[in-house]
């Protein structure tokens, strides 16, 4: 077990210098190339957002979340393209706000992710955050003081082309404190994560290897399950070798097997789909696009 708060801090302040943040109360004019409109969309300024222009949406909050600007400045195309995101974009009660990211960074992901991850009862807005040289990052924003900016994040791995893909966001251990679990380079030796914020770091409370969440080029980012039990909560993931699928559950605050099943696993498919999972928990930030 580790507990690495300083260092999670120190990355995001290196990471996130030179990124700008502006907020618009009015409601943004697609641009020819996104054309839907509709709710969440500003018309008061105009941003570029993806070609695919996922959007993440708690009515109950009025908020929606959507990447924008896309970019080929970093070309790695883990996804499957080599079009990535260089600003984040979010609605709140009919406000929009725009944080975009310095050159040297992107957002290598499909969609961002909502979760009250500090117990304040605002969402934050979870994301996967790539720097060009040193690698995929969790990097958490939220809106304070009517900005959208940067709140804590991961360190990034340590060089470039390696990424990350989420696996839940959750109170693991039914302790109160919600958890984010995560599988670092997926494709060469997947090693799951799970940290937790506190006091507005995100501290990394236990690792192990062995397995994955992603294949190179899929667009799905939702080879994940969670269930519930009696027993608690347990995050089922595939192994390295696609061969079984494997449960953890979080222990005293170590990462501890319980399950193991043998299937073969389809990495272009969601996961929930493949098995016959007891007691499954509804999961608003699984990512699939076909």
């Amino acid at each position: 077990m580790r507990h690495t708060s300083t260092a999670y801090v120190l990355a995001l302040i290196v990471a996130l210098i030179g990124c700008k943040s502006d907020v618009d109360t009015n409601m943004v004019t697609p641009t020819p190339g996104n054309p839907s409109g509709g709710a969440g969309m500003p018309t008061g300024k105009v941003y570029l957002f993806m070609p695919e222009d996922l959007v993440a949406t708690d009515s109950a909050a009025q908020v929606t979340a959507r990447y924008t600007d896309p970019t080929k400045r970093y070309a790695h195309g883990i996804l499957g393209d080599p079009i990535e995101a260089g600003g984040l974009f979010v609605t709140r009660k009919g406000k929009s706000y725009h944080y975009k990211l310095d050159e040297a960074y992107v957002f290598e992901d499909l969609r961002p992710r909502l979760a009250d991850v500090d117990n304040d009862g605002e969402l934050e807005f979870i994301t996967i955050q790539t720097s060009l040289t040193m690698g995929a990052s969790v990097a958490i924003y939220k809106i304070k003081d009517e900005k959208l900016q940067p709140y804590t994040a991961s360190p990034f791995i340590g060089r470039p082309s390696r990424w990350l893909n989420i696996a839940a966001i959750s109170d693991l251990d039914e302790d109160g404190k919600i958890e984010i679990a995560w599988v670092q380079t997926p494709h060469i030796g997947g090693i799951l994560r799970i940290a937790r914020v506190q006091n507005g770091a995100l501290d990394l409370v236990d690792e192990v290897s062995g397995v994955s969440n992603h294949r190179i080029g899929s667009r799905n980012l939702c080879l994940s399950v969670l269930t519930t039990s009696a027993e608690g909560k347990t995050l089922y993931l595939p192994t390295n070798q696609y061969d079984k699928i494997r449960g953890f559950q979080l222990i005293q605050n170590r990462i501890q097997l319980v399950d193991s099943v043998v299937l073969a696993v389809d990495a272009n498919r969601p996961l929930a789909d493949q098995h016959n999972f007891l007691s499954p928990l509804p999961d608003r930030n699984c990512i699939f696009v076909k």
